[in-house]
């Protein structure tokens, strides 16, 4: 919304229309601010759910690819206690023979 220069005169040289201009164009300004700060309130709210949804979703794939992880590292354990035993196994064996 524009100001129109003679709504900068004091309210003293103002006519009795311009008056009624001005209290009318004041409260359209007032209206539209509120129109505004509503429309602002309703976007920032939208965009706080997305913000949540969206932490929402990086913590499920944070968590999947924890459990990826911790089921991989069991699994590469698994495999060097067996490399682990066949090397003990083999050095059992190698001392039954040597004896």
């Amino acid at each position: 919304m524009v100001r129109e220069d003679w709504m900068a005169k004091p309210d003293e040289e103002m006519t009795e229309d311009e008056r009624q201009r001005y209290r009318e164009f004041l409260q359209k300004e007032k209206e539209f601010k509120e129109k505004q700060r509503k429309a602002w309130e309703f976007t920032l709210k939208n965009i706080r759910n997305e913000i949540i949804d969206i932490e929402y979703k990086f913590e499920e794939r944070f968590l999947a690819l924890n459990k990826k992880r911790l089921f991989f590292e069991h699994r590469i354990y698994e495999q060097e206690l067996y490399i682990i035993r066949l090397i003990i196994m083999m050095h059992e064996g190698r001392e039954t023979r040597a004896s």
